[in-house]
């Protein structure tokens, strides 16, 4: 099964600008929308991308400014986080779909005792009414099954 996530774990290992980002969206700076990051000394900008249409030569529009606040959002600890919650959230999700996993076994363990001494208990039944078994031997076969592990019956 391929790591959909394995790109941004990538990304974030090869050391990008950290953020926070910033931008200047939806206020347009000759005609660009920059996404930016306070460097470490805290008073330089540093430049982490532009978002602009200078290859297009169309206006930005709405859909630009959006462009440019969601990749000011997803700054690399942001995307960090979310990846460390994914990853605890999943590996919760993995260890209850094995508790059920667990579960249903013993379910259908008891299923099939229930039933094998159901069973039992109408042969008991019958023998008590047809005398074809003894009462005792009927007892010692009910006791047999449920001594069974598995709860096989072996009616012959």
């Amino acid at each position: 099964m391929t790591d959909r996530y394995q790109p941004l774990r990538d990304a974030i290992a090869a050391g990008p600008t950290p953020g926070p980002w910033r931008t200047n969206a939806p206020e347009e700076v000759e005609g660009q929308y920059f996404v930016v990051t306070m460097a470490r000394d805290g008073d330089t900008r540093r430049i982490v991308c532009k978002v602009n249409n200078f290859i297009s030569k169309r206006p930005l529009e709405d859909e630009d400014a959006a462009s440019a606040i969601y990749i000011a959002a997803a700054d690399p600890d942001t995307i960090a986080a979310l990846l460390a919650d994914h990853d605890r959230e999943k590996s919760r999700a993995d260890s209850l779909a094995e508790q059920v996993r667990h579960d249903y076994e013993q379910i259908c363990k008891l299923v099939a005792e229930q039933d094998a001494l159901r069973e039992a208990l109408h042969r008991i039944s019958l023998g008590a009414q047809n005398s074809a078994h003894s009462k005792e031997a009927l007892g010692r076969e009910a006791r047999a099954a449920l001594a069974r592990p598995n709860g096989d019956y072996d009616a012959g």
